[in-house]
């Protein structure tokens, strides 16, 4: 089944019938809306550029909450999904090409080891998710 827009990596928290992209701690889930989103009451502003707003909940007010690992396959090379951000995905890669794959066009390199660029999804392959759940209380 090909997903047509994926998940960033990272936790994803339902909360009152919603998925939200989130981080958490032992007791606490921080809910995270994007700009472009409807921002639901009790949200504050967050200092984020691209956050809309933010909302702190007890862990155990969430309904559900997983772990998402995103990745895709650009010219048969392994990537992680890091962002979606419109129409791009912000990915890293994790292959062993660095030399290589740094010449790519949207290709850069952030430290000696680290290859990281935009892609179109669709110049995209495989586009997978690993969703593993994680225990709410």
């Amino acid at each position: 089944m090909a997903i047509e827009r994926p998940r960033a990596t990272g936790f994803y928290a339902t909360f009152e019938g919603r998925e939200y992209h989130a981080t958490t701690s032992d007791a606490n889930v921080v809910l995270r809306v994007y700009d472009g989103e409807d921002v639901p009451a009790g949200f504050s502003t967050s200092a984020i550029p691209t956050v809309a707003g933010i909302k702190t909940v007890a862990r155990a007010a969430v309904e559900k909450l997983v772990y998402v690992k995103s990745m895709c396959k650009w010219q048969g090379e392994p990537f992680s999904i890091v962002a979606v951000d419109g129409t791009f995905l912000y990915v890293f890669y994790l292959g062993e090409k660095g030399d290589w794959m740094v010449g790519q066009p949207g290709m850069y390199r952030t430290g000696k080891l680290e290859t990281c660029g935009y892609l179109e999804p669709s110049a995209c392959d495989e586009i997978v998710e690993f969703v593993n759940p994680v225990p709410t209380a």
